[in-house]
């Protein structure tokens, strides 16, 4: 799955939920057990999430999400 999320500064960023052994292919795939990962399963358009090792109250919206 590819999730996409707009940050509070208006710049969006796209990233491709994968297995472990794919993480390796491109730097905008994530393993879905990672904090990232699992920050953004689940989520629908949107949702605001705090992503792992974000400032404090700083979140991002989910805009997309493609299955």
């Amino acid at each position: 799955m590819t999730v996409t999320v707009c940050h509070r500064e208006g710049g969006l960023a796209t990233y491709r939920i994968v297995g472990v052994d794919e993480t390796r292919l491109d730097p905008a795939w994530v393993s879905w057990v990672s904090p990232l990962a699992r920050a953004l399963i689940g989520t629908k358009a949107g949702s605001h999430v705090r992503l792992p090792d974000a400032l404090p109250g700083e979140e991002v919206e989910v805009v997309e999400i493609k299955g």
